[in-house]
């Protein structure tokens, strides 16, 4: 029987056959409920059509379930997967350590190198992100996410030079980070002030190192003309792009599934219909996905410049 409220209070009778209502009874743990879950989609269908449109009671029961009985837990949290020790802080400095060493023998000229400079700088700067990536709670956080985006745009980024092999392609990428200093600088320069975190000297040096800043293009688009997913498909590295960089960039730009997995937990009361509320949770380890491409890019500096064999997930390499 179900009542509707209001001050004619009235009931209305549901009639099922005998074997419905026993297994109706016992669900969800008692017997084959395939069967019966469709029958009570239809009942609690059959129920809302009963209701007068201005009853006010399921708000009512909904709001004092809410206010009466506290958040719980839908089900425990999945354990954080731990990375192996293979990949650790003086593991990340040895391969790091390496890499100087082979940069020493490769490096031919005090002129400017742009290929040398490239390939040998990103491989640089994503280790230096791994290793800060083994901070305690920094791979599974939020941080840790957008420091896998970066790694693994850097690795596209790498391979598609490397494929293409165009000095003048080299220079372009090379140009286009200068060009991005220079327009710091002159945002900063005496209208604006800048945020603790920026260095204008550094910038400044960055502007004027290799060509006088007055003869410098600043491009405001893309330094390829192409997308990083068009670039990823002339790379052959579509496969990458599309596991990684999708969710981390929505890590990113702080959309709403990003936010949904790592600040809200959904409630397990059966009074709170499945609401969200919030819950900082430690997310998935990054560790070893962030790792896996670090070696890839290690891959194209073999590639580009024989002779260094040493990775940080595998065993060194002869």
């Amino acid at each position: 029987m179900v009542a509707s409220d209001g001050p004619t209070a009235s009931w209305h009778t549901v009639s099922l056959p005998e074997d419905n209502a026993k297994a109706f009874w016992g669900y969800p743990s008692e017997g084959d409920q395939h069967t019966v879950r469709s029958s009570i989609r239809a009942a609690e269908g059959l129920l809302n059509s009963i209701e007068s449109a201005g009853s006010t009671w399921p708000k009512a029961f909904w709001q004092e379930a809410w206010h009466g009985s506290p958040c719980l837990p839908l089900a425990e949290s999945c354990p954080t997967m731990q990375v192996q020790g293979i990949v650790t802080p003086d593991r990340i400095e040895d391969v790091s350590g390496a890499l100087e060493e082979h940069w020493k023998r490769t490096h031919s000229t005090t002129a400017i190198d742009a290929r040398h400079d490239a390939v040998f700088g990103m491989a640089f700067y994503c280790i230096r992100i791994l290793k800060e990536l083994l901070g305690i709670g920094i791979g599974t956080s939020i941080l840790g996410r957008l420091a896998l985006r970066t790694i693994v745009e850097v690795r596209i980024n790498l391979h598609y030079l490397l494929k293409e092999e165009n000095l003048e392609l080299w220079k372009k990428w090379r140009e286009y980070g200068v060009g991005q200093a220079k327009l710091n600088a002159l945002k900063f320069d005496d209208s604006l002030e800048p945020p603790k975190y920026i260095d204008i000297e550094s910038i400044e040096q960055i502007t004027g190192e290799d060509l006088w800043e007055e003869f410098l293009t600043i491009n405001i688009g893309g330094w390829s003309g192409l997308d990083l997913r068009r670039l990823s498909e002339k790379a052959g590295l579509k496969d990458l792009y599309d596991s990684h960089y999708s969710w981390t960039s929505g890590y990113t730009h702080g959309t709403w599934g990003p936010i949904r997995e790592s600040c809200y937990q959904t409630c397990g009361n059966p009074l709170h219909r499945l609401h969200r509320y919030p819950e900082r949770k430690s997310l998935r380890e990054t560790v070893e996905d962030a790792a896996h491409v670090v070696d890839d890019m290690l891959d194209d500096v073999d590639f580009a410049y024989p002779g260094y064999g040493h990775r940080i997930t595998e065993k060194t390499k002869k």
